[in-house]
C-alpha cells in the first residue's frame, strides 16, 4: 500500500488517482491498522478530489475498502460521513455522479449505517439505478432503518417509472414479513413490464 499512497499524493492524472483509489481499498490487509490507513488515505484524496472521476475513485475504494474489511473493523465516523455526503447529488451531477452516488450508497448498506432520513433521500435520487438499491436497502439497510420508513419507500418504489425500480421493491417487498405482501403481488402481475409482471 505505501507505494500507492506515496504516488496517489503526486499523480498528476485523475484517471490513474482513481484506478490508485480503487487499488488500495481493494487490497488484503490483515490488520486493523492497515485498513485505517487505507482509508485515511482515502480521506485525504476526497479532501482534493478535483473531479467526477476522482470522487469516482474515492468512491470505489471506500465501497471496496468497507466490504471487504467489515469484520476486520468498521469504518469511522468521517469515512461514514463522506459515504453520505458522495450518497447525494451534487450540483450539476445528476447524470455525471449516478455511479459515484450507487457505491457510497452500496457501502453504507454494507456498513448497515443508512437512517431513515437517508433512505428517503436516495428513494428520491435523479438516477433509476440508485433507486433501486434504496429498495434493496428498504429491508436490507439495517437496525437505522425502520419498518415503517422501509415500507413507505418500498410502496413509493412500486409506483416508480423505472421497471428495475418496481421489480426491487416488489422483490423486497415479498421478503418482508408481511401480511399485504400477497395482495401486492397480485396487483403486480398487471404491470407494463413483463418481468415484474413474471414475477
Amino acid at each position: 500500500a505505501a507505494p500507492l499512497v506515496a504516488r496517489l499524493k503526486i499523480e498528476a492524472e485523475p484517471d490513474v488517482r482513481a484506478a490508485i483509489c480503487e487499488t488500495i481499498g481493494r487490497l488484503p490487509y490483515v490488520n486493523a491498522a492497515e485498513a485505517e490507513a487505507a482509508e485515511r488515505a482515502l480521506l485525504e484524496m476526497a479532501a482534493r478530489a478535483e473531479s467526477v472521476t476522482d470522487r469516482l475513485g474515492v468512491a470505489k475504494g471506500l465501497e471496496a475498502l468497507v466490504r471487504i474489511q467489515r469484520k476486520l473493523r468498521a469504518p469511522s465516523d468521517d469515512a461514514l460521513t463522506l459515504l453520505r455526503r458522495l450518497a447525494t447529488p451534487g450540483s450539476g451531477e445528476a447524470v455525471t455522479g449516478a455511479r459515484v452516488r450507487r457505491l457510497a450508497l452500496d457501502a453504507l448498506l454494507s456498513a448497515a449505517a443508512m437512517d431513515d432520513g437517508e433512505l428517503r433521500q436516495v428513494a428520491k435520487d435523479p438516477d433509476a439505478q440508485v433507486r433501486r438499491v434504496a429498495m434493496h436497502a428498504a429491508t436490507a439497510g439495517g437496525a437505522r432503518v425502520t419498518v415503517d420508513a422501509g415500507l413507505a419507500v418500498l410502496n413509493t418504489g412500486l409506483a416508480d417509472d423505472s421497471p428495475a425500480v418496481r421489480f426491487e421493491a416488489l422483490r423486497s417487498r415479498r421478503t418482508r414479513d408481511d401480511a399485504d405482501a400477497c395482495a401486492v403481488s397480485l396487483m403486480s402481475t398487471g404491470d407494463r413490464d413483463v418481468e415484474v409482471a413474471l414475477l
